[in-house]
């Protein structure tokens, strides 16, 4: 019996990803290239966020609809 591994959506480019690993349970820290007039949506300026994989194929704190992850303040 096989197991096909669980794989989370591929995240917006515009953030920069300490990794691309999109496994179940791999984390990915998440932040704006301009961390004093950007933020990643839903997060104060200056904070990165920090995304597992869930076993549901989805990210923790992350609507997977977002295309885009830093807005300009």
């Amino acid at each position: 019996m096989s197991h096909t591994a669980v794989e989370c959506p591929v995240l917006p480019t515009d953030a920069s990803l300490d990794s691309t690993a999109n496994t179940y349970q791999s984390t990915v820290v998440m932040s704006c290239t301009d961390m004093v007039n950007e933020r990643i949506i839903g997060i104060p300026v200056g904070q990165a966020l920090t995304l597992t994989c869930q076993a549901n194929k989805t990210w923790d704190y992350w609507d997977d609809a977002d295309t885009t992850a830093c807005i300009r303040e």
